[in-house]
């Protein structure tokens, strides 16, 4: 009785490597990464974008560094405690929160 070799696999062909697309060159993408940016740019600094939120963000940011300046880094929740018991109030400005510590501890030091 003689058994029976099975067939060896065949063996898939070489993947072929896609060829870059023609007519584009690096200074081609180049160029739209510049102009890209550029319109990011202007948008970014245009005139008419201003408004006033910008700078009650710089001014509630300010007042926690200064807060922060006169009681210490270990006496942040105080600062804490102070923002929510002002935002308690019925005619309370809305305010950004003190939470945002990496940003303030930066400023202030």
């Amino acid at each position: 009785m003689k058994l029976a070799v099975p067939p060896e696999p065949e063996t898939p062909p070489p993947a072929s490597v896609p060829e870059p697309a023609r007519g584009t060159s690096d200074r081609a993408y180049w160029i739209i990464a510049a102009l890209i940016l550029a319109a990011g740019f202007f948008l970014r600094i245009a005139p008419w974008a201003a408004s006033p939120a910008p700078a009650s963000t710089r001014r509630s940011n300010r007042d926690n560094v200064i807060k922060l300046d006169k009681v210490g880094l270990f006496s942040y929740p105080l600062i804490c405690q102070l923002y929510i018991e002002d935002q308690r109030k019925p005619d309370a400005v809305t305010k950004l929160p003190p939470t945002r510590f990496f940003y303030i501890y930066a400023s202030w030091m």
